[in-house]
């Protein structure tokens, strides 16, 4: 897949605006970046009542990792989650792993720096 061009090996920085600003905020407060031994999982959980939040953020994602969030309504709670697999999300956005309860958040720098991105 890698060889034909299907499937990228390597992926491109993101570029630093005010709508990954946004989405690195959402994933600190509303998100879960897991690991696992070839990908890893970036899912952003939602209110089943708000869908424009929820068609914000899977519009989002699908353009920053150019591929198409899974989106799923829960059976057991009224909550939906938007979730992608792809590698190097943690490099990539500089979020750590999830769970996140004993570990020190730091903002990117780019972020501060910014006053439109803080609001």
């Amino acid at each position: 897949m890698i060889a034909v061009g299907l499937m990228n090996f390597k992926y491109p920085a993101f570029k630093r605006n005010g709508d990954l600003a946004e989405l690195i905020g959402v994933i600190l407060g509303d998100g879960h970046l897991s690991k696992f031994p070839r990908t890893e999982e970036l899912t952003i959980f939602s209110n089943a009542n708000n869908p424009g939040f929820i068609k914000r953020y899977a519009t989002l994602l699908k353009t920053l990792f150019k591929k198409k969030p899974y989106i799923a309504k829960t059976s057991w709670a009224n909550c939906v989650r938007i979730r992608i697999y792809q590698k190097d999300i943690k490099t990539r956005l500089g979020v750590p792993y999830s769970p996140r309860r004993r570990k020190r958040i730091i903002i990117p720098g780019w972020i501060l720096a910014n006053k439109k991105y803080i609001v």
